[in-house]
């Protein structure tokens, strides 16, 4: 369910990494080869691999450099918990060696095949990703040939057919470059977040804003850049201040095929990345795109000689759906979040670790699924686990949106913790044959002001369900349970809970609701009972002189089969207070420990009641 109350703990939003150019600049994405090949063919060019191969019931496994090369998307890989994340226009994927689920955005998919690690080769299913990124798989008995096909996303209007001025640029997030006369956009975000030109020579200009991360000083982003160019001979790598003192980087770098020059402008609420890219032998090309990333200035300048890509007015811009036939107002300073996939749409507020959030969703309708319906079970999903003393709830009742739009709406608001105006406000509707949802999420302020320019602005059209097709909500299973095992232990689950790592060392267990988890680690030497209490009591002290508040000194009481030690304490973040209870104990000379961790909210109530009868069913196998 996409609807969770970590939502109204926290908000944060993980803006994906700007500047990314996906793709390679051809005309489209083609991977072709046959089953049993180690040489493959990506865009045209011939790529000696690790021979992918067919598991299960036909499912091929290729390596994770085909995915990248062929479709240019971002990778970043967790070596501690073996987790892969593609970063893709619209789409991030989520893998884990070993494990046969995928988090795609906020979903969940069941793989026909899990990652595996090949030679220290990683190994990713061709066929789910391919299609994930909107690419056609086909596979040809005959030959065994694979062909992989994602045509290019058409492009946009050429600059000269845009604007004759001698400038461009956006004055909402302030700043120009000269008109890049011979390119066309081919991209931008809603917002303005991020704006791509391309020219026909194969070469692109990426402009990308995106909130200023304060844990992340200009001297470590420089470090970190530096390092990502470790495979590329680095031409220049520059850090400086420009006169009105603000602080910039500037790389240049090339590899066998490609030259990058990049640019990076660190300001007090924001960053302003700037790359280009040609072909190495394209001379002409690359001349043109140093001129152009030299121009580039911050500040939107004159407005009679630069155009104005923003679409910002009276402090407010308009997103616009065309395939679903709807719009509606924003503030300013908000964009498109990158979790949106294309029927559950996610918008934040421009800045780092955002604490508002926007989701729309559309689902089709049916004999079970209308507004009133999805209304009523959304609240009783997001009240379950609550500890109804913590919240003020408004239950479903009728809404009327605008004069042409009515509905049902629930409210939930936080009494109590570190930001007393928690605010999670549900509004569905119909439409035809399409039942639409709006999520909006505050956790520092009332919502009522944007939930009306929303609202207000709403115009929705009926859509053709045989052009759109059937849109289902991922629900998740919240009946019965199953029983997570390694080789030497066992413990029993809800099937709301997620098993996301699970070996003979240990385990991590997070609810699929409200992101409450479960940490499970087991100490392999010989360990006693003064161990125990020894451990226990260095964690304890370090608890308490950290700062967090103790709720129960240390303690011993049954948890099924074992004898457990256990305390509870409070941990205060910017935007929350987590409940955390740590149970430790011992079997078979072996140390096993669990530390919980609840949401705001949750503490004293049936989910704190779950997690005591969950780890009360751990067992050892014989």
């Amino acid at each position: 369910m996409k609807k969770v109350i970590a939502a109204l703990m926290s908000a944060a939003m993980l803006f994906g990494a700007a500047g990314t150019v996906y793709g390679d600049g051809s005309d489209k994405t083609e991977i072709r080869f046959k089953v049993g090949d180690s040489v493959l063919s990506i865009n045209g060019k011939s790529v000696e691999v690790e021979t992918p191969y067919v598991v299960g019931e036909g499912t091929t496994l290729v390596p994770l450099r085909v995915i990248t090369e062929a479709f240019g998307a971002e990778v970043n890989w967790e070596d501690a918990e073996q987790k892969i994340t593609l970063n893709y226009p619209d789409v991030k994927i989520i893998l884990q060696i070993g494990n046969g689920t995928a988090v795609v955005n906020t979903h969940n998919e069941t793989l026909l095949a899990a990652p595996v690690l090949k030679n220290d080769t990683t190994m990713v299913p061709l066929r789910f990703i391919s299609e994930t990124f909107g690419a056609d798989v086909s596979y040809d008995e005959a030959t065994e040939a694979i062909t992989v096909v994602k045509d290019a996303a058409a492009a946009g209007s050429t600059i000269t057919g845009i604007t004759e001025l001698s400038r461009i640029g956006d004055s909402s997030y302030g700043w120009s470059i000269d008109t890049p006369e011979d390119m066309e956009m081919t991209d931008r975000s809603f917002g303005g977040m991020f704006t791509v030109f391309e020219g026909a020579d194969e070469s692109s200009l990426s402009i990308s804003v995106f909130p200023l991360n304060l844990d992340l000083s200009f001297d470590k982003y420089f470090s970190n850049m530096k390092d990502s160019y470790s495979g590329s001979t680095l031409i220049r790598a520059d850090k400086g201040t420009t006169e009105r003192g603000n602080k910039y980087m500037h790389f240049e770098a090339k590899d066998s095929e490609v030259y990058n020059e990049y640019y990076c402008y660190y300001l007090s609420d924001k960053v302003i990345e700037i790359s280009a890219f040609a072909l190495n032998n394209a001379d002409s090309a690359k001349t043109m795109l140093n001129s152009l990333t030299a121009s580039f200035k911050i500040g939107f300048g004159d407005t009679s000689a630069t155009y104005d890509l923003s679409d910002v007015k009276d402090g407010k811009h308009k997103y616009t759906n065309e395939k679903f036939k709807l719009s509606f107002d924003l503030p300013s300073s908000w964009v498109l979040g990158n979790d949106s996939i294309e029927n559950e749409i996610n918008f934040t507020e421009f800045k780092f670790d955002s604490d508002e959030s926007v989701l729309l969703s559309i689902y089709s309708k049916n004999d079970s699924t209308d507004a009133k319906s999805l209304a009523e079970k959304d609240y009783a999903y997001n009240t379950d686990y609550l500890n109804k003393s913590a919240y003020e709830s408004e239950p479903v009742a009728e809404y009327k949106l605008n004069d042409a739009i009515s509905g049902y709406k629930y409210k939930l608001t936080k009494k109590t913790g570190v930001k007393p105006y928690d605010v999670l406000t549900d509004i569905f509707f119909e439409v035809g044959d399409y039942v639409y949802n709006i999520s909006v999420h505050s956790a520092d302020k009332p919502n009522s002001d944007l939930i009306e320019m929303i609202c207000g602005s709403l115009t929705a059209e009926p859509i053709d369900k045989n052009t759109v097709g059937v849109l289902l909500r991922n629900d998740v299973e919240d009946e019965g349970e199953y029983t997570s095992s390694a080789d030497s232990w066992l413990i029993k689950l809800p099937m709301l809970w997620d098993d996301r790592t699970v070996s003979d060392d240990g385990a991590l267990y997070v609810h699929k609701v409200t992101g409450a988890a479960i940490v499970m680690s087991v100490t392999n030497e010989n360990a006693s009972a003064n161990d125990l209490n020894k451990a226990m009591t260095t964690l304890y002290n370090g608890v308490k002189s950290s700062g967090n508040s103790i709720l129960s000194n240390i303690e011993t009481k049954m948890m099924g089969n074992l004898v457990m030690s256990t305390f509870s304490y409070t941990m205060k973040t910017d935007s929350e207070t987590l409940y955390c209870t740590m149970y430790a104990g011992i079997k078979n000379k072996k140390l096993y420990a669990f530390s919980v961790t609840l949401p705001e909210g949750c503490s004293g109530g049936p989910l704190e009641e779950e997690t005591q009868k969950i780890i009360s069913s751990f067992a050892i196998k014989k």
